[in-house]
């Protein structure tokens, strides 16, 4: 509420992989989220503007053409 009241600009972040759901989180100054159409999850830094670290859920694929999603 006090940075909208005092006119201060957001931030923008433009995340090199798209995300998809509703089960991104930020935690300890970085963005979690899974990347759209795959099973990785991956670690954003929002200090350093890119992704620190990834990770693959190793799900079981299908013939489906959203298969992670």
């Amino acid at each position: 509420v006090d940075d909208i009241n005092s006119n201060n600009q957001p931030k923008v972040y433009y995340l090199p992989k798209y995300f998809y759901g509703t089960g991104h989180v930020i935690y300890q100054g970085s963005l979690f989220y899974h990347s759209y159409n795959t099973d990785i999850l991956l670690r954003y830094d929002l200090h350093l503007r890119k992704v620190v670290s990834e990770i693959s859920l190793k799900l079981s694929k299908n013939d489906t053409t959203e298969q992670f999603c």
